[in-house]
């Protein structure tokens, strides 16, 4: 025989209909022990576990080793056989957490039971049992909610009494296919906790349990309506009325509004007690609170109703308002809506105030086509109203685009850029050429400075459009090719110019770029462009003047202590190193010296020139005396001894030695063509 058990709450109805709220709700969808624990008949927490066809188990019912096929389980169950050789002891129970009931005290609990007494025949036996208990606040003992057990027949029941006794006439049978039971409590106190004890211990006394649910049943109260009124007992075709409900809805979840009897089709419904209607015709007005669940009894609810009188608008008419141009002037006195005495309004449209006219602005309006409105009150201060059109054709686009900007000494231009073509151009100093298509001007009549130039074009309708642009004429720079230039002949030069952005010299020569020009006087011509494109020009003469052959003369000797005289040649001005002044006599010491001479002409142009002065030493004069003969000390010169006391010349003497001398005698050395005489000697 097979057994298979499922626990699920539902919503349950009474002869007194309630509310119900849930407390809690486990399905078995979750993780493991998601808010419950699995215990081994102690207070030890276990897993589930299978071994063979003998488990207690969390999944599917179809992928649990059942006999026979069970009905009525949705998702995973929670399945047990024979729970002594699964490796449980005792009888294992399932207990949830605590949940709150706090502000409850009717508790109902529902529960969903099947058993697999089919084909395998009935094989249960009196000690296979599921029990759910609760207990409140975890103190006391805990009280049964619901008692499963088998019985001597091998069948499994259901004990509806809950008295320890089945197979009785209160009794209910169960088989693999679900069956709905329930039990209610009154409690009190703060929380809740339920255990799920179960007993299998024999092969095929199968059991299954799904969805655990708990609820609170709470009874309902009707609403209590004071009163039902309108702002208003009369209102015009198209006018709207608020209706105000003063009372209190209780359970009831909205106030339902009717336009005719209560519990027909609602119109509309609210929490706060206001609806606001707008009814075509005279219509009475019901109203009742409801839940909309069957919780509240929405037949014998109270039901009231206000009536609204409803009136019909005035005629009125307005037709054949004329068309206009997006840029017409402001139209005046317009009207011809009947009856007299109301308002005009719309886009671009000013009401005159007297009842009859009003004033069109087109281009407030703009383009399209446009509904004029005329409001109308009648004596019962009912307003209808009704409108006409007015088209506003959108006047051509016209675009000028000019060419660009000017330089005053462009001379005489021909321009364009208007259109369509077809137009007219206008503006100082510009003549139009009557082909719809071009204009000239002279930028120098105009002068320096912003012009600027109309263009307007009408089409067939007479709409007109106009468009402008300014161009403006620039004045010429101001160039400066800079002062001229005086040059030396290889010297190099380097023009560059100012008053401008770029710059263009003729003869080649490139701007702030160095050149050699010629010998002679150049003149060279700069022009120069500014940002706006404008050039002017400036010339400037560049003189070359050739260098000077200075002439620092030939190269000269002189012997020790001389005076020297420097004069150059071939220049205006002489300027010599080494503190040497031109003409003018000056002593060197014994050596070679280089001297350097510049020499610049009247134009500042130099040269350079070198002269070698040699000053040679005076020879030696000393004398070495010997007996009866004197020996010039000098070599390597000439020599000539003379007679002092005479002053004449010793013929034949022009040796180094003076041999057999007698008398007073001194001797003349020569060399570098240099001399000197001695002293006289004896």
């Amino acid at each position: 025989m097979k057994l298979a058990l499922l626990f699920l709450l539902n919503l349950i109805s009474y002869s007194v209909v309630f509310a119900q709220v849930t407390l809690y709700y486990q399905d078995f969808e979750g993780i493991d022990f998601d808010t419950y624990t699995l215990y081994d008949g102690s207070s030890t927490s276990v897993s589930f576990n299978q071994s063979s066809d003998n488990y207690i188990l969390r999944d599917l019912p179809n992928n649990v080793p059942v006999g026979n096929t069970i009905s009525g389980f949705t998702g995973n169950v929670i399945a047990l056989e024979d729970t002594d050789d699964a490796g449980f002891f005792g009888d294992p129970f399932i207990r949830t957490n605590t949940f709150s009931i706090s502000g409850y005290s009717d508790i109902t609990i529902e529960i969903t039971f099947a058993a697999g007494s089919g084909a395998d025949g009935s094989i249960y036996e009196t000690s296979d049992f599921l029990d759910v208990d609760y207990r409140i606040d975890g103190g006391g003992g805990w009280q049964q909610a619901h008692r499963l057990e088998g019985s001597a027949s091998g069948k499994f029941w259901y004990d509806a009494a809950s008295d320890g006794i089945t197979e009785t006439g209160d009794d209910i049978n169960v088989d693999q296919n679900a069956q709905v039971f329930a039990q209610s409590f009154s409690v009190s106190g703060s929380f809740m906790e339920l255990r799920i004890t179960m007993g299998s211990r024999g092969d095929d006394e199968e059991m299954m349990f799904d969805d655990i649910h708990v609820q609170a049943i709470i009874p309902c109260t009707e609403p209590v309506i004071a009163s039902f009124t309108s702002d208003a007992d009369s209102i015009c075709a198209g006018d709207s009325v608020t209706l105000e409900v003063a009372g209190t809805l209780n359970d009831a979840t909205a106030w339902h509004l009717y336009s005719s009897n209560c519990g027909t089709i609602s119109v509309a419904n609210t929490t706060s007690g206001s609806f606001t209607v707008a009814p075509t015709t005279s219509t009475t007005y019901f109203v009742r609170g409801e839940d909309g669940t069957g919780c509240l009894d929405e037949s014998s609810m109270t039901c009231l109703s206000t009536p609204i009188f409803v009136r019909s608008l005035p005629a009125v008419s307005l037709s054949g308002l004329p068309n206009f141009c997006n840029n017409d002037s402001i139209q005046t006195n317009m009207g011809g809506a009947t009856p007299s005495g109301g308002v005009y309004s719309g886009p671009g449209v000013t009401d005159d105030g007297n009842g009859m006219t009003f004033s069109f602005n087109p281009p407030i309006a703009g383009p399209g086509v446009h509904s004029v409105s005329y409001l109308y009150a009648d004596a019962n201060g009912c307003n209808n109203s009704t409108s006409d059109s007015i088209e506003i054709t959108l006047n051509p686009t016209a675009s000028l685009v000019t060419t660009s900007n000017y330089c005053i000494d462009a001379g005489p231009q021909i321009s364009n850029g208007g259109t369509p073509a077809g137009g007219t151009y206008s503006g100082i100093g510009i003549t139009d050429f009557g082909d719809g298509i071009n204009f000239s001007f002279e930028p120098d009549a105009l002068g320096v400075g912003f012009h600027q130039v109309w263009y307007t074009f009408s089409d067939s309708l007479g709409c007109d459009a106009t468009d402008t642009t300014v161009f403006e004429i620039f004045d010429l720079p101001t160039i400066d090719a800079g002062s001229d230039v005086n040059l030396c002949e290889g010297d190099s030069a380097i023009l560059s110019g100012s008053g401008a952005v770029s710059f263009s010299w003729d003869n080649g020569v490139i701007d702030n770029n160095p050149f050699e020009p010629t010998i002679g006087t150049s003149q060279f011509v700069l022009t120069g462009t500014d940002t706006n494109g404008c050039s002017n020009t400036d010339t400037i003469l560049v003189f070359v003047d050739t260098i000077p052959n200075v002439y620092a003369g030939m190269n000269q000797s002189f012997c020790q202590n001389d005076s020297i005289v420097l004069s150059a040649s071939n220049a205006d001005t002489y300027a010599w190193d080494n503190g040497v002044l031109d003409g003018i006599p000056f002593t060197q010491a014994v050596g070679t010296t280089t001297y350097s001479v510049i020499g610049t002409n009247l134009s500042g142009c130099s040269n350079t020139d070198h002269i070698e002065v040699t000053v040679f030493a005076l020879p030696d004069t000393s004398i070495t005396l010997a007996a009866g003969s004197a020996t010039a000390n000098d070599t390597n010169a000439t020599y000539q001894w003379i007679n002092c006391i005479t002053g004449v010349l010793v013929s034949g003497e022009t040796s180094q030695s003076l041999s057999n001398y007698s008398g007073y005698f001194a001797l003349v050395v020569s060399q570098n063509g240099c001399q000197d005489t001695s002293s006289c000697f004896l």
